[in-house]
């Protein structure tokens, strides 16, 4: 997700120590693309499949999601695998930070 890198590259650009991990959730290897950026950026970045999530959730302080649409009733509409993503993180009591830009936003439930 654009919002998603846009918002770890202001982090990083405000001194935040941060370090990434970039699982693979979309065709055309978008999260290596993302990785390759980042790195690029100064950003130290893990790449992972999405088979290795529940291998490093105990590393991670947050996670962020990007989003499709957000929905007027408070639900994300998001790409295969959003929602397991979110439930292995709030299993492990790990708090999902949604980037999403406004013009996403739905009336629609």
């Amino acid at each position: 997700s654009s919002s998603v890198e846009q918002t770890i590259i202001n982090a990083f650009c405000l001194g935040k120590s941060i370090r990434v991990i970039v699982a693979e959730g979309r065709p055309n290897r978008a999260g290596r693309n993302m990785v390759e950026r980042l790195t690029r950026k100064g950003i130290p970045c893990e790449y992972i499949l999405p088979q290795a999530i529940l291998h490093v959730i105990k590393q991670v302080t947050k996670v962020f999601l990007g989003g499709q649409s957000m929905l007027s009733n408070g639900n994300l509409v998001g790409r295969l695998g959003t929602s397991i993503v979110a439930c292995i993180a709030h299993a492990y009591q790990k708090p999902v930070i949604v980037c999403c830009e406004t013009y996403k936003f739905s009336e629609k439930v």
